[in-house]
């Protein structure tokens, strides 16, 4: 017997939650052909950084990086690469600013999230896109 990993991401509106998520893709397989379980379901901001879910390859700070914060580039819990604005010196969670999508093909334009997950548009200079999640999280402290 063949074994197989399904990997999904699923859109849902806000009265739906994890176990209504579960009992539905139940229901609804009643008739497949095949036999299988659901290992867990995991509620994903796709653009926030939770660093339980993502991974981190590089950590410091370059020219593009605003005074005071720290960069990460890395990959996301859906397998998007990003680069994480952090204030301060370390890539936690309670410091993520904001992150910005790094392009994987060519002339595709990254896109900047804000603190929660929430897309602020097209960025097509780091430089610029950082320098305004840093003033957009500054902003909200006061």
């Amino acid at each position: 017997m063949k074994t197989y990993t399904l990997t999904m991401n699923i859109q849902a509106g806000d009265d739906v939650d994890a176990d209504k998520i579960r009992d539905e893709i139940y229901e609804a397989a009643g008739n497949v052909p095949f036999s299988f379980g659901i290992a867990s379901i995991t509620e994903l901001m796709p653009a926030a950084f939770l660093a339980e879910h993502c991974t981190i390859s590089w950590h410091g700070t370059d020219s593009d990086t605003p005074t005071g914060h720290t960069t990460a580039i890395g990959t996301g819990p859906s397998g998007t690469q990003y680069l994480w604005l952090f204030k301060g010196d370390q890539p936690t969670d309670d410091a993520f600013v904001g992150s910005v999508t790094i392009p994987v093909q060519p002339r595709q334009i990254p896109d900047a999230y804000g603190r929660g997950g929430d897309l602020i548009g097209p960025a097509p200079d780091m430089k610029s896109a950082l320098a305004d999640l840093a003033a957009r999280a500054a902003a909200e402290e006061k």
